[in-house]
């Protein structure tokens, strides 16, 4: 495995899907966010970043080890598909185990996996166009 590539995807995976994360949970979805679960009001940031590091790393490997995917559409489509699944699946998880959503009824399972679709879809753009580069593919 090239190891500049993982370095690179995970790089680019983790600012774009930063960026996209503030926009939609940080600034779009912030008072729903509020008022539908224990969200806190000021984020521990080291965390939020540790968090968008180890799902690109993850999407970077996956790319890299199994998809061949080296354009930011087809990284965007895979991350996107993979993001709604794996957000729905933990939103199911913390809304069964934990009092993490404490209005809203199950209507927040669903945003949460939507928004994390779009976050994942901007990291997996961000993997794409970095494991492209250099190799003709974007």
């Amino acid at each position: 495995m090239d190891s500049t590539k993982l370095l690179f995807g995970t790089l680019a995976g983790t600012v774009t899907s930063f960026i996209a994360g503030f926009l939609i949970f940080g600034l779009a979805l912030k008072n729903y966010s509020m008022q539908t679960s224990s969200a806190v009001e000021t984020p521990q940031f080291v965390w939020l970043v540790l968090g968008h590091i180890i799902f690109s790393l993850l999407f970077t490997y996956i790319c890299l080890q199994w998809a061949g995917i080296s354009t930011a559409a087809t990284g965007a489509k895979a991350a996107a598909t993979i993001g709604f699944l794996f957000s729905l699946g933990m939103n199911c998880y913390l809304y069964g185990g934990y009092e993490f959503y404490t209005s809203g009824g199950v209507v927040p399972i669903f945003v949460g996996a939507i928004a994390g679709a779009i976050v994942w879809a901007a990291g997996g753009a961000g993997v794409g166009w970095a494991l492209g580069r250099g190799s003709g593919g974007n």
